[in-house]
């Protein structure tokens, strides 16, 4: 839904997921950042595709943007099919 996309609150709670994955993972490593958004988001672990497309989403940019772009990463994760429905 387009409320996913463009709520504050949603916008609130990607940006706190993101930061707590990146004060709990003090290295700057998108792969591990990765791995711990999609345990948090979806309880499980990302498939290489999903890591593939992921990584391409932070390799063209400045690490100085990472914290940026994994908010976004975050954000993307939480407007979902994976999120929004049960398996």
């Amino acid at each position: 839904p387009l409320a996913l996309l463009n709520d504050p609150w949603i916008h609130a709670r990607a940006r706190a997921l993101a930061t707590s994955i990146s004060s709990a993972h003090s290295q700057v490593a998108p792969q591990v950042w990765i791995q711990a958004a999609y345990e948090r988001c979806f309880q499980r672990l990302p498939t290489a595709a999903e890591v593939e497309i992921c990584l391409e989403f932070f390799a063209p940019m400045d690490p100085e943007r990472y914290p940026e772009q994994l908010e976004q990463l975050a954000h993307t994760l939480l407007a979902s099919l994976d999120f929004r429905y049960l398996r």
